[in-house]
């Protein structure tokens, strides 16, 4: 039990002590989306930069070296299917300057086939986070997401886990301001 809060406050203080130590790694999809229709800014991002707000952390956006479809979201699942039946490691266009400068790390994406997608597993295998508080956060159509947020929490290998979240994406999309109070209230449970 003391274990446990000492790492709430470490959490908490280390939040609120210095935004320049937490980190905001997002993959987030725009385009035509389900049960959202055609978006400009993703609803992972959005959920993403409502974190930093609250955390005054740095976001740090996730850019797939090909471009999933914005037109199709058809295409988009084709695609993102043939991944997760390969386990494709999709290569990324971005590298986090001085990640090891960062002590508590939100890693963010959409729920894709019951998972997140494979660029999230190349994220997590191109850096150590081995000694960070990983934070997943996810959004998708459904609730039910705790498997996907232990399989990024395993594959993190992070020394600490805390607990996601997941936002319906018409939350995050048209009622932002429901988002931001649930994400409120999760982030100062810590």
């Amino acid at each position: 039990m003391i274990k446990r809060y000492l790492f709430i406050l470490l959490i908490f203080f280390s939040i609120s002590a210095s935004a320049q130590n937490v980190l905001i790694a997002y993959f987030s999809h725009c385009g035509e989306n389900f049960g959202v229709g055609n978006i400009e800014e993703g609803n992972t991002a959005k959920v993403a930069k409502i974190i930093a707000k609250e955390t005054g952390g740095t976001l740090f956006e996730i850019v797939p070296e090909k471009p999933y479809p914005l037109d199709s979201y058809e295409r988009t699942c084709a695609i993102s299917i043939e991944e997760l039946t390969n386990k494709a490691r999709p290569a990324i266009l971005n590298k986090v300057p001085n990640f090891d400068q960062y002590d508590i790390i939100f890693i963010g994406y959409p729920i894709w086939w019951n998972d997140a997608p494979m660029i999230i597993y190349t994220f997590l295998e191109e850096y150590d986070f081995s000694k960070k508080t990983v934070i997943p956060f996810s959004t998708s159509a459904s609730k039910d997401v705790k498997q996907v947020e232990y399989k990024v929490a395993q594959a993190a290998n992070a020394e600490y886990v805390r607990n996601g979240i997941n936002i319906i994406g018409k939350l995050a999309q048209f009622r932002t301001y429901e988002a931001e109070e649930i994400i409120h209230n999760w982030i100062y449970t810590f």
